[in-house]
């Protein structure tokens, strides 16, 4: 078998190049290469400064908290392995800790740090990912840096100094950075009850993911509503706000039979898609997003208007958390949870109601209403 860690999975490209051999010369960020094993590697977002901070405040994983001139930089980085092995039996061992970050000033920062975060929801809480052919892992890393660190370059470290390779990761300081003095050591109140009725917390919410959590910067989103519509959009997280909010105390069933209560706030998707001029013929939404950008899932359209169907910002009155779908999760009332959509960066009005998306192509049933089948009749 071949067994791997990323010191010695990182040999070396397979063609001679300067790209990515040195600090001087890094792999820009968004551009990807391959390992002499196989492996695609892309340094795919980062984010910094305050919504650094506040990503992980809102889910209670900073360490330290930050002090003045101090702050957190997340990086989401994305593995595929495309070696020429279909055998499904070889796989790599992929170890996270073995990153490192230089800034200007030569001071590396390492994950294996205590003072470190490994978010919860990264798929890299363990450290290690196992990789068979074919497979994608996507990790966010985190590292504690000065404010005044500038031309950022994250190293996959490898056993010698032939194995390393570096990429560029865009300078810090682009954000306007809040003092940890002004911030609440507690943040946003989560509500605890709602019409009524006592509302599941988000630290105890069930979760799936397909590649793990996705890492949306707020700065640079943008929501695409296209398709049959007089008006495409391009929506920023600030716009998705700007839109009347409205809360609402839905169930979320999962058909694995778990399910949680929570107060969900955003807006209506029937008030976006009036701004885009939906055409006759348009008969369901397809939601597009980061993890399965091919289109994840689908609604009909008049099940969005008939149930006022939101996109949540926020769950029991805190920003959605990364995990839950940063920046908004598809609220689909009395559906099962693989209709509720998260991290969607493109919503298509379409006729083609022969769409199925990432589970409905696996057999599971595509109207999901919780009192229905969750299969396929013959699945």
């Amino acid at each position: 078998m071949a067994l791997c860690i990323l010191a010695t999975l990182l040999i070396g490209c397979s063609h001679i190049s300067p790209v990515g051999l040195s600090k001087e010369n890094p792999v820009i960020m968004g551009k990807s290469f391959i390992t002499s094993d196989g492996i695609k590697v892309t340094i795919v977002s980062a984010i910094e400064g305050d919504q650094a901070w506040e990503i992980l405040q809102k889910a209670n994983q900073f360490n330290p908290t930050p002090t003045t001139g101090m702050q957190y930089i997340l990086i989401n980085v994305k593995l595929q392995n495309v070696s020429s092995q279909p055998d499904p039996w070889e796989y790599l061992f992929v170890y996270w800790d073995l990153f490192e970050l230089v800034g200007s000033s030569n001071t590396a920062y390492h994950t294996y740090d205590d003072n470190v975060v490994l978010p919860e929801e990264g798929d890299i809480r363990n450290t290690r990912t196992i990789m068979h052919h074919g497979d994608e892992a996507n990790g966010t890393l985190s590292f504690y840096i000065p404010q005044t660190e500038k031309q950022l370059v994250l190293t996959w470290l490898g056993s010698t100094k032939a194995d390393q390779r570096f990429f560029a990761v865009k300078a810090v300081g682009t954000h306007t950075l809040i003092p940890a003095s002004t911030l609440s050591p507690t943040g946003p109140v989560e509500a605890t009850e709602f019409s009524g009725q006592k509302l599941t917390p988000i630290n105890q919410q069930n979760n799936n993911a397909l590649a793990g959590t996705q890492i949306i910067d707020q700065a640079t989103y943008r929501l695409t509503v296209d398709g049959l519509v007089d008006h495409p959009l391009s929506l920023s997280y600030a716009d998705l706000q700007a839109y009347p909010q409205i809360s609402q105390l839905t169930d979320l069933n999962c058909v694995e039979g778990w399910d949680f209560t929570a107060k969900w706030t955003g807006p209506d998707l029937s008030a976006i898609f009036a701004d885009a001029g939906v055409k006759p013929e348009a008969k369901i939404a397809i939601f597009y997003t980061t993890d399965v950008p091919a289109g994840y899932s689908s609604l009909d359209l008049s099940y969005i208007e008939d149930k006022h169907i939101i996109i949540a910002l926020k769950d029991n009155d805190i920003i959605l958390p990364p995990d839950r779908g940063f920046p908004f999760q598809v609220i689909a009332m009395s559906k099962f949870g693989y209709k509720w959509a998260k991290w969607v960066t493109r919503i298509e009005l379409s006729s083609d109601t022969s769409f199925r998306g990432y589970w409905e192509s696996a057999g599971y049933d595509n109207n999901a209403d919780i009192n229905g089948p969750a299969l396929q009749s013959g699945q």
